[in-house]
């Protein structure tokens, strides 16, 4: 949605931040007990590329890698031992919607 007010325009863009983890059935070489995914999506899996350009990850300073950009595809995965805290944020957005223009999503 978008709307003219004066020289600003206002976007409103729906986002579902969320993560995934499970316990595995069987610990890996490292000893990691579970698996676990954290994502950005549009709601009901809608097509979000148009407002987000990329997104960084920060996890837990025990990952390997704790700072993770993707692009594209918005979510990371990997394994970890039980007792570990996956956390993420920040999000770079690229917002379009111009004067007189309709926004690049359906409403």
């Amino acid at each position: 949605l978008c709307s003219d007010s004066g020289d600003m325009s206002i976007s409103w863009v729906k986002l579902e931040l969320g993560h995934r983890a499970q316990v595995r059935k069987k610990p890996t070489v490292e000893g990691f007990t579970h698996d676990w995914m954290v994502f950005v999506r549009g709601p009901e899996h809608s097509n979000i590329q148009h407002f987000v350009e990329k997104v960084v990850f920060h996890l837990h300073e025990s990952f390997p890698k704790p700072k993770r950009g993707t692009e594209c595809v918005w979510l990371v995965s990997g394994s970890w031992s039980s007792g570990a805290v996956v956390c993420f944020s920040r999000l770079h957005l690229a917002l379009t919607c111009g004067r007189g223009k309709t926004p690049p999503v359906s409403r």
